[in-house]
């Protein structure tokens, strides 16, 4: 007999096997499939900010995040920070105080985020020097203290979801994709086709990051589903300096609001995570194949104006660099629905994937268990772009 499932999930990155835990909760009978392993995508090379605090342009979306933060808070009373890989003590970001417009930007977001109920205040160098001694901040300097964010390491994350699937009886193949998809004569999913044979299944879940739109062309029966699920790819440079390198240098995420783009956060590991949004938009000119030795000399230099312990020549050498390609909606917002033209599969895809998806998992697990669409999703369904110029 074939191989038979309630569902198939196709992509082990944070998404999939956080859709497969929910799915598996619900008892249903889960088999997730990855063409590499666990994490082999952006989930293995992600900042790795839980958050609500930079969604401050669309309420709806800020309120998505904001639940999506809630689960976090749910997971970590019931299974602690060290299994999911958790660390605290809030985000931490400030401007110099003699800079009006950055200021104003400043004062804007603390506010709207305080009128939307999320944790976040105003705070002077004083304090700013108290909870940061290490940071060289701004003697003008003012800060934004958001005490509910998290950071986390999101393959530990992954892992761990993955062992829930497993313990619940789900089944996970690495080095396994999806090749195929076999539909019956009505036009309803039949079947997964793989290298090592076809799962019968009558649902699919495509979470596939930045593939996931190749994986929609090859369920979908009509092109258009494509442009439903359309996705950028953003590349993004980190810096982790080694184990032991940074104890104690910082105690949680921080971003001198500067225009760099740079962040900042400590690792399990005892080093820093850097990255910076100024550097990640020049990496599209990086040649193909060659390693980012330069711009991570330069992220590091750059943060070694805020941390005097990180001027150090040598420290490129010893970290570990890496770029992460991520799935960025063509609208910046997540796309969550069936598609139109194969009855039976889903697509999942966020930029915020990290953040949303404890919840997405549980939102889509709630939708294939009911045949009913969640009121938190009916914004991101894939059919908006029906008509609309997508690029």
């Amino acid at each position: 007999m074939k191989p038979l499932a309630d569902v198939v999930i196709v992509g082990g990155g944070i998404l999939g096997v956080a859709v497969a835990w929910a799915l598996a909760e619900r008892r249903f009978k889960v088999v997730l499939l990855e063409e590499k392993s666990l994490s082999a995508g952006a989930t293995g090379c992600t900042f790795g900010w839980l958050n609500a605090t930079s969604k401050t342009t669309d309420w709806t979306y800020h309120r998505l995040n904001a639940r999506g933060m809630e689960i976090y808070i749910e997971l970590e009373a019931r299974w602690g920070c060290e299994a999911l890989g958790m660390g605290g003590g809030g985000y931490l970001a400030w401007v110099n105080g003699d800079d009006s417009n950055a200021v104003d930007s400043l004062y804007d977001q603390i506010r709207r985020l305080q009128q939307w109920d999320y944790p976040a205040e105003l705070l002077e160098l004083d304090t700013l020097r108290l909870l940061e001694p290490q940071v060289r901040f701004p003697s003008a300097a003012l800060g934004l203290f958001a005490p509910a964010d998290r950071w986390v390491e999101a393959p530990v994350l992954a892992g761990f979801f993955a062992g829930r699937v497993r313990s619940l009886g789900g089944e996970i193949r690495e080095r396994c994709p999806a090749v195929a998809f076999r539909f019956e004569d009505a036009g309803h999913l039949a079947a997964v086709v793989t290298p090592q044979g076809e799962i019968a299944t009558a649902i699919a879940v495509l979470t596939g990051g930045i593939h996931l739109p190749a994986l929609v062309r090859m369920a979908a029966r009509d092109p258009i589903d494509g442009e439903r699920f359309a996705v950028r790819r953003v590349p993004g440079l980190l810096v982790q300096t080694p184990p032991g390198s940074a104890i104690g240098l910082i105690e949680r995420l921080v971003e001198p609001l500067d225009g760099s783009g740079l962040h900042l956060r400590p690792t399990l590991a005892g080093g820093v995570m850097l990255g910076a949004d100024g550097i990640d938009e020049r990496l599209g000119d990086l040649p193909p194949g060659e390693e980012p030795q330069a711009q991570a000399a330069e992220l590091l230099h750059s943060a070694a104006r805020h941390l005097k312990a990180l001027d150090d020549p040598g420290l490129t050498a010893r970290s570990k660099i890496g770029v992460g390609v991520r799935p960025v909606p063509a609208d910046g917002f997540p796309i969550v629905g069936p598609l139109a033209s194969a009855p039976g599969v889903y697509g999942v895809v966020t930029h915020s994937g990290i953040t949303l998806a404890p919840l997405l998992g549980r939102l889509l697990a709630e939708e294939i268990a009911t045949g009913r669409c969640p009121d938190l999703l009916k914004p991101y369904r894939p059919d908006r772009f029906v008509g609309a110029a997508v690029h």
